[in-house]
């Protein structure tokens, strides 16, 4: 039987990264995807008003409150219930004193309702509150 030459068994140095890139990739055009959507927070649809101001996406350090259509109550991304509202507004404004709550109310809500979240902005300390609506061209 002929040896084998030691040739033919050679180990490589190198790793093969091509497998790695492949995956950094894929999860590099995911969070491209699902970034956008993140950053602007729960989809609530707003009223219109004439002279509004255009947010572009809500900033990182806002605390957002978020009212649907459905009565379902957000602050920032979290769901919660009307209970739930000034201690989970405490936790989220803690840290951010100097600014005000942004209010996103779908066009459908009752008056009563807004101001039920604007009084308890107040007694946890926000300065004031910006109401979010959609341009009206």
């Amino acid at each position: 039987m002929p040896r084998r030459l030691r040739s033919e068994h050679r180990i490589s140095a190198f790793p093969n990264v091509t497998p790695i890139v492949n995956v950094a990739l894929v999860v590099l055009v995911i969070f491209m995807i699902l970034i956008p959507a993140v950053r602007e927070g729960v989809f609530v649809k707003t009223p219109e008003a004439k002279y509004s101001q255009e947010l572009s996406s809500e900033a990182e350090g806002d605390v957002v409150i978020s009212l649907r259509e459905d009565g379902s109550l957000y602050v920032n991304l979290k769901k919660i219930s009307w209970n739930e509202l000034k201690r989970e507004l405490e936790i989220a404004y803690h840290g951010r004193e100097a600014h005000p709550v942004i209010i996103k109310g779908a066009e459908t809500l009752l008056y009563e309702d807004v101001l039920k979240i604007m009084e308890i902005c107040r007694n946890v300390g926000a300065p004031g509150v910006e109401l979010v609506a959609k341009k009206n061209r």
